[in-house]
């Protein structure tokens, strides 16, 4: 519907959905505005071109399947094909963080673990990485896939009675009224290449899922530096998911 996602939710008369189906209107944006048409504000993160920074995001409702970052100048039309123009590679392995701690990431190497494909994506030869944290349906056929990091039995037993707590799982499951709290992040670097111009840029978070005939997606404002000896380290753009 569009590039940087829309404010969406339920009509009129329909009542509040579940699973986070409702927008509360705001003074900058209403039901049914469109990400791209948001005015641009100040840069969530100041990067520069050559280097890797983080990004990162984090879910509510969990449908699978997997997501890719990529770059637009913030003057052009904010469409799905200006931002297949700049697909943005990762670099390096992935992480779990949990309250924004980094000193307690869990890292793990999406690539070794069959995550992280450049084949069949679109556009031709960009990176995509699998959403790393199952929705974990223990009571129907076991985990959907391992989880990274290894369950409570409480969290376990929770999931095979169909009753498991919020906050009893870390790294598996959903966090709009389920077991996972919304404070896990998932978190990458992305390589900017070295020739990337300085200036303002859009960079949009893309998520295909597996589980529901979805693509969401998000965006956030960055300025790109030209690489410089002694300049400021970078800031991490962030997004999140329901």
């Amino acid at each position: 519907i569009d590039a940087c996602g829309m404010a969406g939710g339920r009509f009129p008369g329909q009542g509040v959905g579940g699973a986070g189906a409702q927008f509360q209107n705001s003074s900058v944006m209403r039901q049914g505005d469109a990400g791209s048409s948001l005015p641009r504000g100040p840069p969530a993160a100041v990067w520069r071109a050559g280097d890797s920074p983080e990004v990162g995001w984090t879910v509510m409702a969990n449908h699978g399947g997997g997501y890719a970052y990529r770059l637009a100048p913030a003057d052009a039309p904010l469409t799905e094909n200006t931002f297949r123009k700049l697909p943005l590679a990762f670099d390096g392995p992935s992480a779990l963080r949990w309250d924004g701690d980094r000193a307690a990431d869990m890292r793990f190497d999406s690539a070794a673990r069959g995550w992280q494909v450049s084949t069949g994506t679109v556009p031709a030869g960009s990176s995509w990485r699998k959403n790393p944290i199952p929705s974990g349906l223990w009571e129907r056929e076991g985990p959907t896939f391992r989880p990274v990091c290894d369950e409570s039995a409480a969290c376990v037993r929770g999931y095979s009675t169909g009753g498991a707590a919020q906050g009893e799982c870390r790294c598996s499951g959903w966090s709009n009224g389920g077991p996972l709290l919304p404070n896990v992040e998932v978190v990458d670097r992305v390589a900017l290449p070295a020739s990337l111009s300085p200036g303002r840029y859009v960079l949009q978070w893309r998520w295909d899922c597996e589980e529901s005939d979805q693509v969401w997606a998000s965006c956030s404002d960055v300025q790109v530096v030209a690489a410089a000896t002694g300049a400021e380290p970078e800031a991490k753009a962030g997004v999140s998911a329901a």
